[in-house]
This record gives structure tokens, sequence and C-alpha cells, in this order.
């Protein structure tokens, strides 16, 4: 005879199957683009030899893109002070 399986069986691993995909799904969510760009770090250090995080290399990508850095923080805070709506 075969044995058929309990709906409370089926049930519970299919809980337990969303169960992790919600977890998966939320960290994927919250620390995704975190995760991106750790990844994109570790790739660029190790096809460059270790130069992406040489202090040299480091200083020379602040210098070059302070000036972004300085317009974007004053378009933010514009946007905040609520002056501005962007949709």
């Amino acid at each position: 005879m075969r044995k058929a399986l309990s709906p409370v069986a089926a049930e519970g691993t299919e809980v337990k199957k969303s169960e992790v995909f919600g977890v998966v799904k939320r960290i994927g969510s919250e620390y995704g683009l975190l995760l991106s760009l750790v990844i994109i770090m570790v790739f660029f250090q190790i096809s460059t030899s270790g130069v992406l995080m040489q202090p040299l290399n480091l200083t020379n990508l602040v210098l070059q893109n302070s000036y972004i850095v300085i317009m974007a923080l004053g378009m933010l805070m514009v946007i905040v002070s609520g002056h501005i709506d962007l949709s």
C-alpha cells in the first residue's frame, strides 16, 4: 500500500518554504544595494590586483567626485526642506 501525505505535512513544508523565501526577500530588499556594492568592490579589487583600495586611489576618487557630492547634498537639502517636488 502507498502512504498518502497528510495535508498538514504538505502545508507545513509549504509554510517553511514561504517563510525562508520571505526572510530572503526581506533581507534582499533591505541590504540588496549594500550587498551589490560589496560584490562590485570585491570584483574590482581582485581584477585590478589590489589597486582599488589603495589610499592614493581612494583619495583620487574622492577628489574627482567632490563637486558632484556637494551638488547632490545641496539638492538633498532643498528636497528635504520641502521647497521642491520632483514628482
